[in-house]
């Protein structure tokens, strides 16, 4: 169990300590443990959000995706792939919610609901 807590330490000092290199590799392992780590992180973000609406706590929000970025990009050298993927972080949400704004709507035969009245 110890072992296990060094090196849950060690994954998240290390990607603290290499928010800004991008270059290298990172294992599966050291990236799935950042991930879930950042991620319980912004739990404990949001909610320090709804109990204190302090301006200047999107420095907390830079602390989450910078590591996390730069390990992205190290995971992605990893695979074999370009950093440049990351992009796809930025990009991909804002298409599938212009695609979403341009899809028809199902007049007959929607299996869900009724068509919207408003």
């Amino acid at each position: 169990m110890e072992d296990v807590i060094i090196y849950l330490l060690n994954v998240i000092y290390q990607g603290y300590r290499q928010s800004f290199n991008i270059k290298g590799r990172d294992s599966r392992a050291f990236y799935i443990t950042l991930v879930v780590f950042q991620h319980l992180w912004f739990v404990f973000y949001l909610a320090l959000k709804v109990v204190m609406n302090y301006p200047l706590l999107w420095i907390l929000v830079m602390i989450f995706v910078l590591p996390l970025l730069a390990s992205n990009i190290r995971r992605l050298h990893d695979s074999g792939y370009s950093g440049t993927w990351c992009f796809s972080w930025f990009c991909l949400p804002h298409l599938a919610m212009i695609g979403a704004m341009f899809l028809p709507s199902l007049n007959n035969n929607n299996p869900y609901t009724r068509y919207p009245q408003n």
